[in-house]
């Protein structure tokens, strides 16, 4: 992750690391900073499910279904809930509202626009040739639910 200490580096690691803890890259980009809510153990992500235009899917009289996903603190450097914590921080976002995780321009600088869905394996890509792997064409965002599908499979197993 280059540094670390980019703007883009926190951001990126901050998305990877929810995408490895099992997150649709469509739910990540979705994620609003209001939809968090930090704990000492985990970090709780309040979501309402929507259609692929956009809209809040509806539960009759109950109005629109709601979800809260925790993802714990681990504390490491690979802690999903503390990479977030950090680019809160970083950014001094704490109680703002909006977009979690915003597009950048060419220069590097964050924009007010939610980063696209599809911008998730450009990232995945970006970052394992930055790691030495040459050959990045058979990853995607989906392989960071993968990993994480198969870490739980192979734990399972023991």
């Amino acid at each position: 992750m280059g540094t670390g200490m980019r703007t883009m580096d926190r951001r990126d690691k901050a998305i990877l690391l929810l995408g490895y803890a099992g997150l649709k890259r469509g739910a990540i980009c979705a994620i609003n900073i209001e939809d968090l809510t930090f704990t000492q153990d985990a970090m709780l992500i309040h979501t309402t499910p929507t259609t692929d235009s956009g809209d809040e899917i509806h539960s009759g009289v109950f109005g629109p279904m709601s979800r809260v996903m925790a993802i714990p603190f681990t504390r490491g450097p690979l802690c999903a809930a503390t990479a977030c914590q950090t680019w809160l921080k970083h950014n001094d976002l704490e109680g703002a509202t909006g977009a979690l995780f915003p597009s950048f321009t060419r220069s590097g600088e964050p924009t007010t626009d939610r980063l696209a869905s599809a911008y998730v394996s450009v990232i995945v890509k970006e970052r394992l040739k930055a790691a030495g792997i040459t050959d990045v064409s058979a990853y995607s965002g989906e392989s960071l639910r993968r990993g994480h599908l198969a870490e739980a499979v192979k734990g399972r197993a023991r």
